[in-house]
């Protein structure tokens, strides 16, 4: 719809009144019903950036209007009960029962206590339906009268050629989503759409194809697909989504990982901008307890440590350094599942400086205590015949149950079942049994973690066809026999017998 407004407006209301009157003429078109005045861009602009500053700031005012009614309600309460507490302690104190009366006061002073319960909750669910279906919903509602331009503004190749209208277009409807859970659900497609142009890749370029997005229409989307300012916001606007509708955006976030991949090709200045924006966004997001780190966006952060990029390497390995130092243990759970995946993801890493093997040493230097030491034994040995019976062409789902609770019970059975991998081919099997023997090969042994090493390969034979077929796993292994060695050696070597003390002079 044209926006008019000042004499604009007054014109065309009077087109109107003038096509009114010659109605009756046959034949004749009315003046006004094609004298349409258009706002330029700039203020078109400027009611776009309004219609969604105002939605964010009424969701701003609305929670601190409920933030005070809580205050004051608390201070209330407290006052009534310091009030109490001085009429109590004006009693006398007096053995034996309460009266009635002052069962009464107290039953009273409960039933007020859960009323205010019920009353908090009460709040919350009016001030959560005034947001969701009052602010941006409503045929009065200037700001929902607003929603066809912010559409246009993205979908509308006359609007969406000037780059000021598209980014405004589409923060504001970022605002708009943030506000509404109803309206996010509904335009989290296009969101997407726009973010990852090839549904199927995911990876984040700047040059893709102007037919990716069929669904929104042809003419002009280069323009916004190599618009990195626009995807850079859009990719900042998917985390405040995730956090404020984290069950709405959750689907979505297998492609929020894919972000940190590189499509072919797509190596450029702007490509790596916005893979440090995607790192920065699920960083601050997992690192704030907002989002749960997942194996697959772990792999794909251990690949951006060896990343040329070196501001985007750097925010990688702040990542793995700050979650290594919780007491969670999130490394130390999911690192059998990243090392399994790692080869999986190289080739969509892009440019990078070493191989899987230096990634397996870098995240191996964050198990330190001897407890995680023997439970890796036993879940990377798992992995590891896992792996080689692959390459072997001998797995199946029956053999990898059998052999998980033949070896480490219903337990590593559980885990295994819980990472819902499927059976990878041979020749990514064969890069996974050289990253988890040197994953075993990188571990500090000490005597009893040797000795847990010796009942998994010598007793219980779990590394079998690990060591039979695959020249890494026996040269990891042997390695681990010779640092063993060596430090036994140097113990040995230093612990001669003490020197006596002196006599004291004199």
């Amino acid at each position: 719809a044209p926006i008019c407004d000042g004499d604009a407006g007054g014109e065309a209301e009077a087109a109107g009144t003038e096509g009114e009157a010659g109605d009756d003429a046959p034949g004749e078109e009315a003046p006004g019903a094609a004298a349409a005045v258009h706002a330029s861009a700039p203020r078109v602009g400027c009611v776009v950036f309004l219609a969604g500053h105002l939605a964010l700031r009424v969701l701003v005012y609305l929670e601190s209007l409920q933030s005070a009614l809580k205050r004051k309600r608390l201070a209330e309460e407290d006052k009534r009960m310091a009030e109490q507490r001085e009429k109590n302690s004006k009693k006398p104190k007096k053995g034996g029962k309460k009266s009635g009366k002052e069962d009464d006061e107290d039953a009273n002073n409960e039933a007020t206590s859960m009323g205010g319960v019920g009353q908090e909750e009460r709040e919350n669910d009016a001030f959560l339906e005034l947001a969701e279906s009052g602010v941006i919903y409503g045929s009065r509602n200037i700001l929902d009268k607003v929603k066809p331009l912010l559409f246009k503004c993205l979908l509308d190749p006359s609007l969406r050629n000037d780059p000021v209208l598209r980014r405004l277009g589409a923060i504001s409807l970022c605002k708009y989503m943030t506000v509404s859970k109803k309206f996010c659900q509904e335009n989290l497609q296009l969101l997407f759409t726009i973010l990852f142009p090839k549904g199927g890749a995911g990876a984040l370029s700047a040059h893709d194809g102007e037919d990716t997005l069929g669904s929104i229409g042809a003419s002009g989307m280069g323009a916004l697909l190599e618009d990195t300012t626009l995807r850079q916001g859009l990719l900042v606007a998917v985390g405040d989504l995730l956090f404020r509708h984290p069950n709405v955006v959750e689907p979505w976030t297998s492609r929020l990982y894919a972000t940190l991949g590189s499509a072919p090709g797509a190596e450029g200045g702007a490509a790596a901008e916005l893979r440090l924006t995607a790192l920065l966004v699920l960083t601050h997001l997992v690192l704030n307890d907002m989002l749960k780190p997942r194996a697959v966006f772990l792999v794909r952060a251990l690949w951006l440590t060896a990343c040329v990029h070196e501001p985007t390497a750097r925010v990688a390995r702040i990542l793995f350094q700050e979650l290594a130092k919780r007491s969670t243990n999130v490394v130390y759970n999911l690192l059998p599942q990243i090392i399994s995946n790692l080869p999986k993801h190289q080739d969509t890493s892009g440019q990078l400086k070493g191989g899987a093997e230096e990634r397996v040493q870098f995240i191996m230097q964050f198990i330190e205590k001897e407890k995680h030491v023997e439970g890796l034994i036993e879940k990377l040995s798992v992995r590891l015949e896992q792996s080689a019976n692959v390459t072997g062409g001998k797995a199946s789902s029956t053999q990898k149950r059998t052999l998980a609770d033949h070896q480490t019970g219903e337990a590593t059975q559980e885990i295994m079942e819980q990472d819902g991998d499927d059976v990878a081919p041979p020749s990514e099997a064969a890069e996974a049994v050289t990253c988890l023997s040197h994953a075993l090969g990188s571990m500090t042994y000490s005597d009893r973690c040797v000795l847990r090493l010796h009942d998994a390969i010598v007793v219980r034979k779990a590394l079998h066809t690990a060591i039979s077929y695959h020249a890494v796993t026996r040269e990891c292994l042997l390695n681990i026999v010779e640092k063993c060695r060596n430090r036994k050696a140097a113990k040995a070597n230093g612990d001669g017998p003490a020197p006596e003390a002196e006599a004291p002079a004199g």
